[in-house]
């Protein structure tokens, strides 16, 4: 190998070790209230004490409502499903312009 070779394999492509301490020293610190007391409290303490989960909730809420009435309407509006009895012997839509 030539010298410049050499110096640059030892020095400069190899990594310092990386210290424990500088890096825990940076990171936030994690909360573990819910692992912690897992089933020890209600739905309202564990949730509603903690402004920070109402951006959850909301967005769980309404996704959760999306769906529903998503379901509710195929249910009520798609020509395919026939919930009501006297409507379950109609033709069955196929699209190729023949009907079985």
């Amino acid at each position: 190998r030539t010298q410049m070779a050499k110096a640059f394999s030892r020095a400069s492509w190899q990594r310092a070790p990386l210290s424990t301490q500088a890096n825990t020293a940076a990171a936030p610190p994690i909360s573990t209230t819910f692992l912690a007391k897992r089933g020890s409290g209600s739905f309202s303490k564990d949730w509603l004490s903690d402004p920070s989960t109402y951006p959850l909730l909301v967005t769980m809420a309404a996704a959760g409502a999306l769906c529903t009435g998503t379901v509710v309407y195929c249910l009520r509006n798609s020509p395919d499903v026939r919930l009501v009895p006297n409507k379950k012997d109609a033709i069955i839509r196929n699209w190729t312009g023949t009907y079985h």
